[in-house]
């Protein structure tokens, strides 16, 4: 019964993370190129 829980909860966890991330980037299809403001701001520090 308890294996059947944390099962659960953890098929429930992974499919809010493949939602928050958004299903393309979990199979490492997508990469979102940097702005070019942004790699500037990084690369003074």
């Amino acid at each position: 019964m308890k294996k059947m829980i944390l099962k659960a909860v953890a098929k429930l966890g992974y499919k809010a993370a493949v939602d928050a991330a958004g299903a393309a980037s979990i199979y490492g299809i997508y990469q979102p190129v940097e702005p070019k403001s942004v790699q500037e701001l990084r690369n003074k520090k």
